[in-house]
Parts: C-alpha cells; structure tokens; sequence
C-alpha cells in the first residue's frame, strides 16, 4: 500500500512538472497586460495592437509570423443596435 502511495505521488508530480513546462513553452500561462484606454489586454504570441489602424471606433490587432500578415482582427468598440441575431 506504501509503494502505491508513493507511485502516485511521484507520478502526480511528474504530470504536474510536464504541464508547467508545456504552459510556459506554449504562451499559455500569463502574459503582459496591455491596456488601450479603458481597455486591458493581453495578447498570445505574435499578436499586435496595430495602431496605424485602431481609432475611436474600432481596435485592431494584426497577427505576423516570420513578417508576414497572417491575421487582421478589427474589434468595434461601439455597441451597434441589431434587428435579430442574423445581423451578427
């Protein structure tokens, strides 16, 4: 029964090393907060805030990899009033 207790912990705390590793390789675990106004943020690797085009109405974040384009996300910061849910 002692050897089994002891497998268990041992194997516990192999599974909990392997995930910490993973969670600081993948950009999983926390990352820096960013703030646009009112606004906080925290983006995963690769993102930016494109500030040549966010503006009053819209922030927008660019994805590159290797300097190339990847992504372009525009988020409206404005709340816009729709008819029904086939608008979104």
């Amino acid at each position: 029964m002692k050897r089994i207790r002891q497998a268990l912990i041992v194997i516990i705390t192999i599974i909990l090393i392997a995930q910490t590793i993973y969670a600081q390789t993948s950009g999983s675990g926390p990352g820096k907060v960013n703030k646009y106004g009112i606004f906080e943020y925290t983006l995963p690797p690769d993102w930016i805030l494109n500030k040549e085009h966010t503006n009053n109405e819209f922030l927008t974040f660019s994805h590159i990899v290797i300097g190339e384009l990847r992504y372009h996300v525009r988020i409206k910061l404005k709340t816009t009033p729709v008819k029904n849910h086939k608008e979104l």
